[in-house]
Parts: C-alpha cells; sequence; structure tokens
C-alpha cells in the first residue's frame, strides 16, 4: 500500500519532472529556431556580399575570375561548397574547400527556402541587376562542429534537469514531514482508539492550518464519542435495570397466564360437562312431554314446551361452538401440503346432504393448494361456506363460489364468495368479532362465533382475513396463509 508520504514525494518530484521538461523544451526549441535562423541569416548575407563583388563576372561570363570570388570563401570555415550560375543556368565556377574529395556537380538552379539536410545548410539566392536577374548563387554550409556543440549543450541541459530532479527529490523528502508527520500523529492516535478503545487520547493541533482543522474535528469527534460511550454505560445500566425488572414482570405475568389457562381447561371441563349435561336433561324431558303428553296440554302449553326446547338446542349448540372456538388457539398445529379444493368439495358435499331440497350453484376452482393444518383449514372452510350457503337462502339464483389468486407480493390469495344479502362496509370490522352479528336471528340463525372462529384459525396460519360486501349483492371473504 503506498503511504501519504511517498505519495508527496511523487507528486513533488512528478510536477517538478513536468515543469523540467516544459522549461527545458521551450528552450531547446527556442535556441534550435535561433540557431537555424542565425546561419539562414547569415549564409543570405554572405551569398548576397559574393553575388555582388560576381556580377560584373558573371556578365562577361568570367569563369576565372568568378572561380577567384568563390576562393574568397576559405575565410568561411563551415561554408564547403558554393556554385555560380549565368543566367542561363549554366555553371560558370564552382567551389569546394576539400579539394583532395571527388569533384562534385553542383544541384540545378532553383530558388526555393533555406533547408537543413543531415548536417548541411543550403542557399539559393538570384544575383540581380536592377530589375535583370543574371544568375544565381549556391551555398552550403556544413554545421557539424555546431551540432556537435548543439549535443554538448543538450547533455548539459539533460544533466542540469537530473540534478534539478535530484534536488526536487531531496527537498520533497525534507518538506513531506511538516504535512506528513501531523497526519502520521493522527493515524496512531485513531490507531490507539481503534484497538485500545481509549477515547482520552488527544493529538496536539500543529501542521498547516487544514491539518490543525482536521485534528480539532478528530478531537471532537473523541469527545462526542467519549460522552455517548458514557451515556451508552448508563443506558445499559438503566437497561439492565429494566430487563431485570421486566423478567419479574414475565414471571408474574406467565404464572398468572398459567392460572388463566388452568381457569380455562376447567372453565372448558365444566361447559362439556357441568353445562351440556342439564340442557340435554332439559331436552330431554321437554321431547317426553311432547310425545307423552302433548294431549293434555293446550296450544300455548305445547308452544312454550318447543320454545323450551328450542332454547336448550341453540344453548348447546352455542356452546359447541365456543368449545371450538377455544380449542382452535390450544390445538396442536401440524403443517402440511393441502388440496384445499378437496377440503371445499368435502364441506359441500355435506351441506349438500343436510339441505337436499336446495338447488345451488357451486363453483369450485380445482387443484388449489396450500400449506397448513389440515383440521384447522377444515373449520375454517366448514365456516365460511356454511355462512356463504346460509345467507344465500333467500336468494332466487343462489350462486357460491371458492378460488385463489395469485397477488402482486408473490402469495395467494383465497376467497370465498357468494351472491346473498351481503351487509353494509361501515360493519366490516365487527364482523370477525364473537356474538356480533348483522342479521336478525329469525332471518339467519346463528350463534355469531363462526367468523370469529375463522380469524382465529387464519391468525394460527400467520395469514390475514378481509371482507367486501354490498347489500343486496352478495359477500367475498378473503384471506392469506404465511
Amino acid at each position: 500500500m503506498i503511504t501519504i508520504k511517498q505519495k508527496l514525494i511523487s507528486i513533488i518530484v512528478l510536477t517538478s519532472c513536468m515543469v523540467l521538461v516544459l522549461t527545458g523544451a521551450a528552450m531547446v526549441f527556442f535556441d534550435y529556431y535561433k540557431f537555424k535562423k542565425s546561419h539562414e541569416k547569415e549564409l543570405k548575407i554572405l551569398s548576397e556580399v559574393i553575388g555582388s563583388n560576381s556580377v560584373a563576372a558573371i556578365d562577361f561570363n568570367d569563369a576565372a575570375t568568378a572561380k577567384e570570388i568563390l576562393l574568397m570563401l576559405r575565410a568561411v570555415p563551415h561554408v564547403d561548397r558554393a556554385a555560380l550560375y549565368a543566367s542561363d543556368g549554366q555553371v560558370l565556377a564552382k567551389y569546394q574547400r576539400e579539394e583532395s574529395l571527388l569533384d562534385w556537380d553542383p544541384p540545378k538552379v532553383s530558388d526555393p527556402e533555406p533547408e537543413f539536410v543531415d548536417q548541411y545548410l543550403s542557399v539559393y539566392r538570384p544575383i540581380v541587376i536592377g530589375d535583370r536577374k543574371i544568375g544565381h548563387i549556391f551555398l552550403r554550409a556544413d554545421l557539424a562542429t555546431e551540432k556537435s556543440q548543439w549535443n554538448r549543450y543538450l547533455m548539459i541541459l539533460l544533466g542540469v534537469m537530473i540534478f534539478s530532479l535530484f534536488i526536487a527529490l531531496y527537498v520533497g523528502t525534507k518538506l513531506q514531514n511538516t504535512i506528513t508527520e501531523p497526519v502520521r500523529n493522527l493515524v496512531r492516535a485513531a490507531t490507539n482508539v481503534t484497538h485500545d478503545k481509549d477515547y482520552s487520547i488527544r493529538v496536539n493541533e500543529q501542521g498547516a492550518r487544514e491539518i490543525q482543522e482536521l485534528v480539532l474535528a478528530f478531537n471532537t469527534m473523541l469527545d462526542r464519542v467519549a460522552q455517548r460511550e458514557k451515556e451508552r454505560d448508563l443506558a445499559e445500566v438503566q437497561l439492565k435495570q429494566h430487563r431485570d425488572h421486566l423478567e419479574e414482570l414475565v414471571q408474574e405475568r406467565t404464572a398468572e397466564l398459567e392460572a388463566s389457562n388452568k381457569e380455562l381447561e376447567a372453565f372448558s371441563y365444566s361447559v362439556s360437562h357441568d353445562l351440556r349435561a342439564p340442557l340435554r336433561s332439559i331436552h330431554g324431558f321437554c321431547q317426553m312431554l311432547l310425545e307423552d303428553y302433548a294431549d293434555n296440554l293446550d296450544r300455548n302449553g305445547l308452544d312454550y314446551l318447543q320454545r323450551v326446547q328450542t332454547s336448550a338446542l341453540n344453548m348447546g349448540q352455542l356452546i359447541e361452538d365456543l368449545l371450538q372456538l377455544a380449542r382452535i388457539t390450544r390445538s396442536d398445529f401440524h403443517k402440511q401440503q393441502l388440496d384445499i379444493s378437496s377440503l371445499a368439495q368435502e364441506t359441500i358435499n355435506k351441506l349438500r346432504q343436510q339441505n337436499p331440497e336446495r338447488e345451488i350453484e357451486i363453483r369450485l376452482q380445482n387443484n388449489v393448494y396450500a400449506e397448513g393444518d389440515q383440521h384447522l383449514l377444515s373449520v375454517a372452510l366448514d365456516n365460511l361456506l356454511e355462512n356463504a350457503w346460509k345467507y344465500t337462502g333467500k336468494t332466487p339464483h343462489p350462486r357460491i363460489e371458492f378460488g385463489s389468486q395469485h397477488s402482486s407480493n408473490g402469495h395467494d390469495t383465497y376467497f370465498v364468495k357468494d351472491n346473498g344479502v351481503g351487509f353494509d362496509m361501515k360493519y366490516a370490522d365487527k364482523i370477525f368479532l364473537a356474538f356480533q352479528r348483522l342479521h336478525s336471528k329469525e332471518d339467519f340463525p346463528g350463534t355469531g362465533v363462526g367468523l370469529a372462529t375463522v380469524e382465529r384459525v387464519i391468525d394460527r396460519h400467520g395469514g390475514k382475513i378481509w371482507a367486501e360486501s354490498e347489500i343486496g349483492k352478495g359477500t367475498i371473504i378473503y384471506f392469506t396463509l404465511n
């Protein structure tokens, strides 16, 4: 991992390197341009001087004089080739510094700009008298010596740049301590705080203004963390006290709940045995009176006796519904994959056997599956379908539907739908409460416990249940299972 010290040194060296390279490149470009222009200017002046002195020789086609004039170039060491041309472009005279070399052929006459080729600078100049061009002069300079000097200059410049980089590296190494030392102190303090959880550590404010602000923020953070640690310790102490107190309350409530469960079991036993037995006796004696002494009773007596018998039967049914509601909460729960369509069909078959005279349209969706307790879901479907069967009793063309639909949340929603009497939705929050009835007993008999039992079953499955209805148009009961 690269440290901030290494990064700072790298930044300093790279910045210095870029500045030196750009500065050196600018200097080299400028000096090269100056070197080139100065030699071009020198050759142009020299060509003008030689050309002016050669006017008579060219005009009279005097090759010997022209050659003597070119020999004057011996005084200019770096000019190694020269030529004078007549007006028709023919070479009148030529010059070659190294006479030991092979004879050379001057180039054809042209008027190009001065050009550098390798180490040579070539210049062509016309020789003019008034408005008349009488010939040309060609000069070539050998700049090998100047080029070697130029190379030495570049080497010196490169050496200065390398030396400057070492100086920058040395200075950067020394100066970076003013930045990195406070940062390292900050890192050491943060590491100690992390490992030792000692929030009393503080860092001295030193270095640049930004570093001081960073150190101040770090110290302030430690102050706040230390304060929060104190508050957390206090809160943990208080939480432990509350937890201990809560455990005592839980034990008390558990004991109370166990006592309540025992009382509920005793009550259930009493209802199951002590209350139903007298009701059976009342119903039995009423039946005996009706069978054996009906002739001794007038119409009012028979009516009273039948009312007592009916009340006993209703009371027995209410007791049975209450016991079933209690058993729903306390019964064992065994979750498994179930064919809900088959359970619904079983309930419909029982209702048809109990009421063979009713003609009712049944629509059961096939292959509806769910995970749940078979006994509890059978109880729930019994109550839902019995309610639909009951509340379509006065509908001309009754219809009951059961099925499921896939919801956007990924769970299936099951429904029981009928076209019965329906109810006002402002009472929807009461239909799943025990003993809450929205219709009179005379119109639709019942104990008001069925939907409360269904709600308990769905709650044990971790699902939800709700209703949608409209008076005279029927009811839809929706439920989900988790």
